[in-house]
């Protein structure tokens, strides 16, 4: 969950051609969609519409969410909150992890234990509580995983 910056470009049908330092990802896609067709999205979506950004020149997109729920991940998922110059990551195995990227482009120095930044940290660690049940995502991603296992020994047999 490295968090390499590029400036993102977005144009289109009334919307000015603009250039930007923003964290965005790809979770953004559907409430960013879902906004400019005017639906409210009918199950909670954890991406961030970039609507307010592309319309109004005063707004910037200072957030992005991004997970990570794969088998490697211990069936656990792997989340991450970037606000600003701030990255959160959450993981149920992992202590946190907390990093200031304009001054630790590389985050090296974690300071999810410092208590300077205890205040930062509690409520990064808040909203991933909020976001993210990591047992019923766990027990998604095991179900999953057996599903897949089942269709791979199924095509298995036909081969």
């Amino acid at each position: 969950m490295h968090s390499a910056r590029v400036p993102l470009v977005m144009a289109g049908p009334g919307i000015k051609t603009q250039v930007w330092d923003a964290p965005c990802s790809l979770l953004g896609l559907a409430p960013t969609l879902l906004e400019f067709a005017g639906v409210e999205p009918q199950v909670h979506l954890d991406g961030v519409s970039l609507v307010p950004t592309l319309f109004h020149s005063s707004i910037r997109q200072t957030k992005s969410i991004g997970e990570y729920c794969a088998e490697t991940a211990l069936g656990y998922p792997v989340c991450m909150i970037l606000q600003g110059d701030r990255k959160y990551i959450h993981c149920a195995t992992d202590p946190a992890q907390l990093y200031h990227l304009s001054s630790d482009p590389d985050e090296l120095n974690n300071l999810a234990g410092n208590p300077e930044h205890a205040t930062i940290k509690k409520g990064f660690a808040n909203e991933a509580a909020e976001r993210w049940d990591d047992a019923a995502i766990r027990d998604q991603v095991i179900t999953s995983q057996q599903e897949r296992t089942l269709v791979r020994d199924a095509v298995d047999r036909l081969s």
